[in-house]
């Protein structure tokens, strides 16, 4: 199965992407996904473009004819130099009950009701223009409580987040220290954090950082589930859980957070070796799925982070040879949040 690949269970949860190799546009793609999910009578609440800086203007043109900031919330992130790989990954609902939680003009997020209580999505939540990276990180935390205000909720709700960091590794450490603070006094609880990714990419806005989240409400409908290869990143100053799982229509959704090739102490293993963190990576995120009685058929969506453009084929060589298992995902170049790690991971399950 190549990156990107659709597959039925994704599909029907609402999951769709586009991937490209980096040397073929996918425009057409892209513009076909969006008309189908309105003719279907869909919108997304989260979608994430990853594009080199040599396409971004052109497909995220596109996605802004198609709504994008109107309707519905978009990430525009750079990911890489001119021909990388990159994608568009879609989470859509039906678009009866589905309301826009804006900052501003312009909507970085959606809010809707299940059977089980009430959700949101924030997608693309941008800091203000010209703050240093602290209070950027201040003011995107506070605009994304002000977004899930618009739901009738609080960060206390998120179970799921995505921190795209510019410059990740110059500053990754403050940044956990300014977001583990921001958590405490909005009642997150440290043992109890959100799934996370934090990957160093840049925005198409040049801020120094950009936010997804997914919250549920009530509280206990998403809860985090424990890596059995891994400890949790708290104890090593990072703070989010390895997985959150949240009953669905479907049965149970498992987000795993951004994994890689870290062993119980929260050390880095193989490093400078990549097929041994990809190798690594793999039957880390495989035990977690197991965990919860689910296994690599179970993945609707995904996204790999390779750190070095020129692993891309050893990637590939992986992909030929079986190593990496059969799932939907979304492959591209990426900085990893720290510098002996070569590749990272992130998937969503249903069950």
């Amino acid at each position: 199965m190549t990156a990107g690949v659709e597959n039925k269970k994704g599909r029907e949860s609402g999951h769709e992407a586009a991937a490209w190799s980096g040397v073929e546009s996918k425009g057409g793609a892209v513009a076909a996904l969006l008309s189908g999910l309105r003719a279907a009578g869909r919108v997304p609440v989260w979608a994430v473009l990853y594009a080199d800086r040599e396409r971004v203007a052109a497909l995220e043109a596109l996605l802004v004819e198609h709504g994008a900031w109107t309707d519905w919330p978009l990430m525009v992130l750079c990911s890489g130099a001119a021909g990388s790989p990159g994608g568009l990954q879609i989470h859509s609902r039906p678009a009866a009950g589905v309301r826009p939680l804006r900052d501003g003009v312009r909507v970085a997020g959606m809010a809707w009701t299940t059977p089980a209580g009430r959700e949101a999505s924030l997608c693309g939540v941008l800091p203000a223009g010209g703050l240093a990276r602290g209070a950027s990180v201040r003011d995107l935390l506070e605009r994304s409580a002000a977004l899930l205000g618009q739901a009738g909720m609080g960060w206390g709700d998120v179970h799921r987040t995505w921190y795209y960091n510019d410059s990740i590794l110059d500053w990754y450490g403050e940044f956990n220290t300014l977001r583990r603070d921001y958590y405490q006094g909005q009642g997150v609880s440290l043992d109890r954090p959100p799934a996370s990714t934090g990957i160093g990419l840049a925005n198409a806005w040049g801020r120094p950082l950009t936010l997804a989240a997914l919250a549920a409400l009530p509280h206990a409908q998403p809860g985090p589930v424990p890596s059995p290869l891994q400890n949790e990143p708290r104890s090593y100053g990072s703070y989010f859980s390895r997985a959150s799982e949240q009953a669905t229509a479907q049965g149970r959704a498992l987000t795993v957070s951004g994994t890689a090739s870290i062993d119980r102490t929260g050390r880095t293993v193989h490093a400078g070796d990549f097929d041994a963190q990809v190798r690594q990576t793999c039957r880390v995120v495989e035990a977690l799925l197991a965990s919860r009685g689910m296994g690599w058929g179970d993945v609707c969506r995904a996204t790999a982070y390779v750190r070095r453009p020129s692993d891309l084929g050893r990637w590939r060589a992986l992909e030929a040879e079986g190593v990496v298992p059969d799932f939907p995902r979304v492959v591209l170049p990426a900085v990893v949040c720290r510098e002996d790690l070569l590749f990272e991971l992130e998937v969503e399950a249903l069950q």
